[in-house]
């Protein structure tokens, strides 16, 4: 048997578990539920968490849409009052969007929500189980961080 006719079904089992823990993270009661927004608005609102404060040409490069398209989304965002926009104060022509407090709230909901979800599942777990999950934890982020390593070829 090959090396990789090894690895494939592995793979294929890592894939399922992974689809099948997203499964189950979708409870009735997930915050996800309530969300009245689409997937492009949370999309900023999650990029603006982790940039912000951000200039609409960056948030549409990071998004992968046009400057015009980004400007639209993040009108929408204020007029819900999750993002402002103010000039940059060291090039006028240049406006920055950042989240509300209300859009921080927002992002710390569903960060507690997961947080809770992985520790109710976590503290199910006896010792020796939860030192295999942390192993296969910390091999995953090794190879994320590999991975983001790597220029991207275009």
């Amino acid at each position: 048997m090959s090396e990789a006719s090894k690895i494939d079904p592995l793979l294929e089992g890592c894939r399922n578990s992974i689809l099948r823990l997203t499964e189950l993270s979708r409870g009735h009661h997930s915050p996800w539920m309530e969300l009245d927004l689409s997937m492009r608005q949370t999309k900023a609102v999650f990029v603006l968490a982790r940039l912000a404060p951000a200039s609409i040409t960056g948030l549409g490069r990071t998004l992968g849409v046009s400057e015009p398209t980004a400007s639209l989304l993040v009108e929408e965002l204020v007029s819900k009052h999750l993002a402002i926009r103010a000039n940059d104060p060291s090039d006028r022509r240049r406006t920055l969007v950042e989240l509300t407090d209300e859009g921080k709230a927002l992002v710390d909901k569903f960060q507690a929500a997961w947080d809770r979800q992985m520790m109710n599942w976590l503290e199910l777990l006896d010792e020796e189980e939860l030192q295999a999950v942390l192993a296969g934890l910390e091999m995953m982020v090794r190879a994320a961080e590999r991975c983001n390593a790597t220029p991207k070829e275009d």
